[in-house]
């Protein structure tokens, strides 16, 4: 047996609900018996049954909260149908809680009358400053005391919320739908209020953040009906709603997404209000819900912390001869304005600290659940912001899975990279957006612990674009290590070499095209197979001055010690151990490109690497992916970096711009060509890459492994 249950918080003055067009729904009596609970709710026919007068109540012990239940009779389905459906509340200052396990319909022509907040749900149990108030089953409704904190959906598939009626509220108030699924047909309106529609999957529990507000959407995974926190969900199996009312079903969508319908024209977002308000769309498989986060000044104690780590891990695995100097939060900043001064670009600093995993962590899975991000503009004090919630394991394989996800879904052409992307943008940026959208920051720098060092940062999302299509972006091992003195590219010349053939590794068909179109956009010289050699690698440099060095050929990040690690010569292998005797510091090489690199995933040393690579070069900057592109991927997208070089005043912001063309469909691989954005004409494929007819380039595996390691300037 179905029940409804009813409350109002915030009471003033006697309640009465009218429910009217339940006619199609449930015959009505002249006298429905009372329910047999402590509210003593009585529902009385009118209008020769085409009204429902629902009366009788229990105070809480506060007077804070109304308690209506509805009898035990059969079909009470919450279905408002047909004519002119009509929910009416008639108080002031009263916030309605329509509750039904079994789910909700509201069907054309249905509206509501409501003179406050508004929440419909499918919770098995509404929680109040530790006691549970049960949508079925007996109530102590005297103890229900406070204001509503939290809604439990104990079961596998919570019930489902239907609206196709016209529901609009009180200006500036707030409504919230929640249910296990919840399609929206018709319209909900309140004007310069906040609208929360949003999905539960089964055994959650959501957070109520205050009263009369939007639902914090604090989604917390737990055990269901095994959680003690969790009401029991014994009994009780909602089918479909569609189902449940007609016995037919539908076929609804089960995957927890949110279906929103507009028939015909565009659904819309916009509002005459000058005060419009907010309309949030969660997707609960972001835990975005879990995101909780507190600010508090980072002093330079804790700076020179997070620096002196990140050091020492880096000079560890390279060796002494790296030089770090001694940084404050002062010293960063006076950097980033000289910065903006010479270049107006206004970049900050971001240090990601992960928790610490105890061995209780590694054994159990239960360890410290807070990431640290500390924020550094060019004015103002350094933040610290505490993100609660987030295990380090749970992170670092939400990065595993993103990187796995990008570089495998291309192929099917689909968007599964998704979800991770969205969760790690809620972590890592979401929590001090506000701050870098006050200070309109143009590039961000990370510095990260081992683990997130080959996060393709670009391809984070909110939820509507990359991150890169916000913000130009570079990864740092620390800003101690780093050469921040800006210099201008505006008359460098390229060192450009590399081979397509070897003898022990894949050949590069596309390499003799992409050092000819780098050599078409720079002056400089090229060296290709048996010509790039080390000798080549040094002595054209004597006499002249090559700022750019541009290497086409397979580059390796691996595990162990740095000779493990390499860059592949025509016959040779330069170890990364060797790199530091090439006198690129002496030289001033400002920017090293390695186009087609590739780094073994989850290891500690391979990241440190990569992470370090303009460091171990003596370089000021790295251009560098993740993992091996396509031929054609890697010819796009460094065409048009050296094409935005030439205007760009900082190096990151090139490789942004080379990415966006990518992104947005300006970059294509049409009849064997690469066409496009800022090309001369189009680039003909190599002979072997001649039959690559269209390409769509725009998946994030073409463009967001290649990031801008060291100085971003």
């Amino acid at each position: 047996m179905l029940k409804i249950k009813l409350f109002t918080t915030f009471l003033t003055a006697p309640f009465l609900l009218l429910v009217s067009g339940l006619i199609n729904a449930i015959p009505l009596q002249a006298q429905i018996p009372p329910a047999l609970d402590s509210t003593g709710t009585r529902k009385t026919g009118l209008d020769g049954g085409r009204m429902l007068k629902i009366q009788g109540e229990m105070l809480s012990g506060d007077r804070a909260n109304l308690i209506h239940s509805a009898p035990q009779i059969p079909n009470n389905l919450g279905q408002i149908m047909g004519g002119n459906g009509l929910i009416q509340l008639r108080e002031e200052n009263s916030n309605l809680f329509l509750t039904n396990s079994a789910g909700f319909r509201f069907d054309q022509g249905t509206s509501l009358n409501i003179p406050a907040g508004f929440t419909e749900n499918t919770t098995n149990g509404v929680a109040f400053a530790g006691r549970e108030f049960y949508a079925v089953g007996s109530n102590h409704n005297q103890v229900l005391v406070s204001s509503p904190n939290s809604l439990a959906f104990p079961m596998t598939q919570p019930g489902t919320l239907i609206n196709a009626g016209k529901l609009a509220f009180g200006e500036g108030q707030s409504v919230t739908v929640l249910g296990g699924k919840v399609i929206n047909t018709g319209t909900i309106t309140a004007l310069g209020g906040d609208i929360t529609i949003a999905t539960v999957p089964g055994q959650n529990r959501v957070s109520i953040s205050q009263p009369g507000s939007p639902l914090s959407l604090e989604i917390a995974t737990t055990q269901g009906s095994m959680d003690s926190s969790l009401p029991t969900a014994a009994g009780l199996s909602p089918l479909d709603l569609p189902q449940l009312l007609t016995g037919v079903s539908t076929g609804l969508p089960g995957n927890g997404d949110i279906k929103l319908t507009s028939r015909p024209g565009d659904i819309r977002t916009d509002s005459p209000h000058p005060n419009p308000g907010s309309i949030r769309l969660p997707r609960p498989s972001i835990n975005a819900a879990n995101v909780r986060s507190s600010s508090t000044l980072a002093d330079d104690k804790t700076v020179t912390q997070l620096e002196e780590r990140q050091n020492s891990e880096f000079v560890q695995y390279f060796g002494n001869n790296l030089s770090s100097k001694p940084v404050s939060a002062e010293s960063i900043q006076n950097t980033l304005v000289d910065i903006e001064q010479k270049t107006g670009n206004r970049s900050a600093v971001i240090y990601v600290n992960l928790p610490e995993e105890s061995q209780n962590e590694s054994q159990t899975g239960h360890g410290s659940d807070a990431v640290k991000l500390v924020l550094i503009l060019p004015r103002g004090k350094a933040k610290s912001v505490t993100v609660s919630g987030v295990k380090r394991s749970e992170l670092l394989q939400t990065i595993q899975d993103f990187r796995g996800q990008i570089t495998t879904s291309y192929r099917r052409g689909n968007r599964s990279y998704l979800k991770s992307a969205q969760q790690l943008y809620q972590w890592l940026i979401a929590p001090i957006e506000p701050q870098l959208q006050e200070a309109s920051i143009n590039t961000l720098l990370f510095s990260m612990e081992n683990g997130m060092r080959t996060l393709p940062i670009a391809a984070m999302h909110d939820g509507k674009q990359f991150l890169v299509e916000k913000y130009s972006l570079g990864m740092i091992p620390s800003f101690g290590l780093l050469d921040a003195k800006y210099k201008t590219l505006e008359k460098a010349k390229v060192l450009a070499m590399g081979a397509n053939t070897f003898e022990t590794q894949a050949p590069l068909p596309a390499v003799s095209t992409e050092l000819s179109v780098v050599n078409q956009i720079w002056q400089g010289k090229v060296f290709l197979n048996q010509d790039f050699n080390r000798f080549n690698l040094v002595e054209p440099r004597r006499g002249n001055r090559y700022q750019i060095v541009h290497l086409a050929t397979h580059a390796e990040f691996n595990s162990g010690s740095t000779d493990n690690s390499y860059i592949q010569l025509w016959n040779d292998k330069l170890r990364l151990s060797e790199m530091s005797k090439l006198g690129w510091k002496e030289a001033e090489v400002d920017l090293l490109t390695l186009s087609a690199c590739r780094t073994a995933i989850g290891n500690k040393e391979a990241e440190m690497g990569f992470a370090g690579l303009a460091v171990a070069s003596g370089v000021q900057s790295a251009l560098a992916s993740i993992w091996s592109v396509s031929d054609e991927g890697t010819l796009a997208l460094m065409t048009e970096f050296y094409h935005q070089l030439r205007s760009a005043k900082v190096k990151s912001e090139a490789l942004r711009q080379a990415q966006l063309a990518m992104i947005q469909g300006k970059l294509k691989i049409e009849s064997g060509q690469l066409r496009g954005s800022g090309m001369r004409g189009n680039v003909a494929l190599p002979q072997e890459l001649s039959s690559l007819t269209n390409t769509n380039l725009s998946h994030p595996y073409y463009w967001s492994g290649f990031t801008m390691i060291g100085s971003p300037w």
